[in-house]
């Protein structure tokens, strides 16, 4: 059996790969952040940061009857 087709393949799947994990998303630094705001307030406070570059990327509501919610947000460093 032929293994040139067989190599040819993996060497074109790891070119793949390799050049695919060097784009500039992935060698990217992130600088992460948590806030906390009341749950009225969440929408005004949650904008201000997206205008400085923040993105929300998890958020968990307070429990035990607290009006807040806290949020993990990460921007580029």
């Amino acid at each position: 059996m032929n293994t040139a087709p067989k190599l040819l393949l993996a060497v074109i799947a790891s070119s793949t790969l390799l050049l695919g994990c060097s784009t500039p998303q992935h060698g990217a630094r992130w600088e992460y952040k948590t806030v906390s705001v009341y749950n009225m307030a969440a929408d005004a406070k949650l904008n201000e940061l997206a205008a400085d570059g923040w993105s929300v990327v998890a958020f968990s509501r307070n429990e035990g009857g607290s009006n807040q919610s806290t949020f993990v947000l990460k921007r580029k460093k």
